[in-house]
């Protein structure tokens, strides 16, 4: 299969290094000094039971050539749509785009350039530490989950296969959208409360102040996606967040390392899209408009 996986970073070195294996990657990025250090060295992948190097592909977003046929998007939610501009190039009515982003928007803004049928939402709950521009380290290997249609459900298939060959543990849904919404309810209870407090994803639920906001800020969302037609029960969804957290318990998530290196982050696509959709339902939720106005001005000083 030829994949272009648009955005350098943790997980797109990861999937790139891994899916290499077994098909003809290329990775789409906006340094030339990372697209030169992919193109001399290739990626290093450290997984959890072996290391090896593998040749990749690298070239600046915008100068692809040829058509894809699945473009694997990796860049933060709040880039998605100007990378997707940037690379239209390679993107055809053949092309599949997948998605494993954090948060909520991500296929509205990716529905501008294929139809639905040629959408794959999904989620992992696998993490990968971005070393240098040519190496990566998998931390776990957690589940990956794609979401499927009838129109779609035999590339998907082919798509889950692949990425099990290549060493992902993956499975095909067709209730994705509420994996979506269950994947956002551990990101907003933690993402942001790593970030303010500068703690560890263990801390959320172990030190009791940051325990009872996160408790706090899960009431609020569980309510708003009731509204959206999604009904969770809050025990089960506290338990597992509590379980994946004490699984991780020493792991930064992705927004405490964006403030540690001073990049802007995505909760307006986390705890910021709980807001605007509490606004559209006319719902008051205290809490997550808190945590977003809070990492706003954390941003404003970098």
């Amino acid at each position: 299969m030829r994949i272009g996986i648009i955005g350098a970073g943790a997980l797109g070195l990861l999937f790139g290094g891994m899916l290499a294996k077994k098909n003809d990657v290329t990775l789409f990025e906006s340094s030339i000094e990372a697209v030169d250090d992919i193109n001399v060295n290739g990626i290093h992948v450290t997984n959890i039971d072996e290391e090896y190097d593998v040749d990749v592909n690298a070239c600046m977003s915008g100068y692809g050539k040829g058509k894809f046929d699945l473009i694997f998007v990796s860049v933060k939610a709040l880039y998605t749509e100007n990378a997707l501009r940037q690379n239209s190039n390679i993107i055809d009515s053949n092309t599949y785009i997948m998605t494993i982003q954090n948060g909520l928007g991500n296929k509205e803004k990716i529905l501008e350039f294929v139809d639905e049928n040629h959408l794959i939402l999904g989620i992992t709950r696998t993490n990968s530490i971005k070393e240098s521009n040519t190496r990566v380290k998998r931390v776990n290997s957690g589940l990956t989950e794609i979401g499927y249609n009838e129109e779609n459900k035999l590339f998907v298939e082919e798509l889950k296969n692949n990425l099990v060959d290549c060493g992902f543990d993956t499975i095909s849904t067709r209730f994705i959208e509420a994996e979506i919404w269950s994947k956002l309810f551990l990101n907003i209870t933690t993402n942001p409360i790593c970030a303010i407090y500068n703690c560890t994803l263990g801390a959320c639920y172990l030190n009791p102040e940051y325990n009872q906001l996160s408790r706090s800020i899960l009431k609020e969302a569980l309510l708003v996606a009731s509204k959206c037609g999604y009904t969770f029960d809050f025990v089960e969804v506290y338990t597992s967040n509590f379980n994946l957290c004490e699984n991780a318990h020493d792991g930064r998530p992705s927004m405490w390392q964006d403030v540690y290196n001073k990049r802007k982050t995505e909760i307006d696509f986390l705890n910021g899209a709980i807001v605007k959709l509490a606004k559209r339902y006319g719902i008051n939720v205290p809490v997550n408009e808190w945590i977003t106005d809070k990492i706003h001005k954390i941003e404003e000083e970098f």
